[in-house]
């Protein structure tokens, strides 16, 4: 049996699924050599294979003279896949006069899922756990590392408020960590109530800057004291004393009850 193969892509660069083809027809015997479109007109093959790599590669400009032609790699089909008899085999480097080398994979697969890359879709991306990174009102996300790492440009933003990380989870484990700071982008308006007799004055009420300091002045009225001050459900430990002017640095809702 005479078999051809065509390695559409060039001879740049090995191709380990002829070496593979080559290797599984020689133990029984076929002849098996790169096809030659002269000699395959004269002496037409049993069988020729075709392997692309490349979508971008053109395909071979050349007559193929042959019973039977075989189209593979993801350059033809993402789908294409050796048997298992053959993608277990060890390949014929002599294919391409190799001596002293050895190809094969470390890794399959890839957890990035460029748009412009096959491989993913070819040979899967693994098991992904999303993290779903929801920041406290008034903070900002700041960065995200896994296993040290920056991934910030990894994150995405949802759009309302949160941002997802998907991590790859297919032969190790990750530690994802994920800094927030205040938000001084964001602005507050600042209210001050108050009950009783006196007066209550911050020196900013809008558009304040988040992590900014709002000083409010407390004067009670002759005859009257400040007994607590609110900042949210927060009680100042430093209550006002009657007929003094206070400052107390705040920075949200305040509260002034006699």
């Amino acid at each position: 049996m005479r078999i051809g193969l065509i390695d559409v892509d060039g001879h740049n660069f090995p191709n380990l699924p002829l070496m593979k083809i080559s290797a599984w027809h020689r133990q029984f015997g076929h002849s098996v050599e790169m096809y030659d479109a002269l000699t395959g007109e004269a002496h037409e093959y049993d069988k020729v294979y075709m392997s692309k790599v490349f979508t971008f590669t053109p395909d071979y400009a050349f007559p193929v003279y042959a019973r039977e032609i075989e189209h593979g790699g993801s350059g033809y089909s993402v789908k294409a896949a050796l048997p298992d008899e053959v993608e277990r085999i060890y390949p014929d480097y002599g294919l391409y006069g190799i001596k002293n080398t050895a190809y094969g994979f470390l890794t399959r697969g890839c957890p990035r899922r460029c748009e412009f890359c096959i491989v993913g879709e070819k040979e899967g991306c693994g098991e992904t756990v999303e993290v779903i990174i929801t920041p406290k009102d008034g903070w900002k996300l700041v960065s995200v590392t896994d296993n040290g790492h920056n991934v910030t440009m990894d994150v995405m933003n949802n759009g309302d408020g949160t941002w997802t990380y998907a991590t790859f989870e297919r032969y190790e484990g990750h530690i994802v960590d994920i800094v927030f700071e205040i938000d001084t982008e964001q602005m507050h308006d600042v209210n001050v109530s108050k009950t009783g007799q006196g007066t209550a004055t911050a020196d900013a009420y809008e558009d304040v800057p988040g992590g900014s300091d709002v000083t409010v002045t407390i004067i009670p009225a002759p005859g009257w004291k400040s007994l607590r001050a609110f900042l949210c459900s927060w009680v100042s430990p430093n209550a006002p004393r009657c007929g003094e002017t206070h400052r107390l640095a705040a920075r949200l809702f305040y509260g002034i009850i006699p």
